[in-house]
């Protein structure tokens, strides 16, 4: 009897452990060397975006996910009026592409766009493997203040007096049935796709700034959360961190 009640109390107190690691606020830390970023601006009304996505999806399950690369999906609006509304698509992130095309000197929005590090990324379909910096940057952090409010602080290898945070809500496993447009009858997988994305200054000693998200306000098999940090007026990221949730 008193073994059994000893097991029972074990057991007891590894399930109140295990309780209270799973409701440990979440901290996500990069390392000093360079994280890549790639952003993929895609849409569900584009025949051609269903492959680029497939290829991100197949990066969950990577070993160096969030440590050696972060992927995060746009999608654009332009595609909308062409017969099917795409609801993950906004205005804000079709500008963000605009903005880069036109940094780049060019003068035509595309889907799939795929930019790696703030340039231009071609090539990604051929490529075997994901470029990778070797650049030390400095150490990016997230802490997680209190449920959905986060605190990102960074600590610059070099001078870094005025920058800007970008945060992205990641939504994973999402399926969506396509009616209409270049996709029609199709269902179409979502993982990386970026359901809130903010941005805000960085400021004080060590340079932070903070940010939050409710992720009850949408649907997904799981969620994720990437954040980088850019020099003022400058699009190529500085450093990058990300997690799921």
């Amino acid at each position: 009897m008193r073994q059994f009640r000893a097991v029972c109390v074990s057991m007891l107190l590894f399930g109140v452990s295990f309780a209270a690691l799973a409701d440990e606020p979440l901290h996500l830390e990069s390392a000093a060397r360079k994280t890549t970023l790639i952003e993929i601006f895609s849409s569900e009304g584009c025949s051609s975006c269903p492959p680029a996505e497939t290829w991100a999806s197949a990066l969950t399950g990577a070993g160096n996910l969030w440590h050696d690369f972060i992927p995060v999906i746009f999608h654009v609006d332009y595609w909308d009026k062409l017969g099917w509304k795409d609801r993950f698509s906004s205005a804000a992130f079709t500008k963000r592409q605009g903005d880069y095309v036109a940094a780049w000197h060019q003068s035509t929005l595309y889907t799939p766009g795929f930019v790696l590090n703030g340039r231009p990324w071609k090539d990604w379909y051929s490529a075997k493997t994901i470029p990778l910096q070797n650049e030390k940057t400095g150490i990016l952090r997230v802490e997680e203040t209190q449920a959905g409010l986060y605190k990102v602080s960074f600590e610059p290898v070099n001078n870094f007096e005025q920058g800007t945070m970008h945060a992205a809500l990641l939504g994973f496993g999402i399926d969506v049935e396509v009616t209409r447009g270049e996709n029609a009858g199709r269902t179409l997988r979502h993982d990386f796709t970026v359901l809130h994305f903010q941005s805000a200054p960085l400021q004080g000693d060590p340079l932070s700034a903070v940010f939050k998200f409710e992720t009850n306000k949408f649907s997904a098999a799981r969620f994720g959360l990437a954040v980088w940090v850019t020099k003022t007026g400058d699009r190529q990221p500085v450093q990058a961190v990300g997690g799921y949730l």
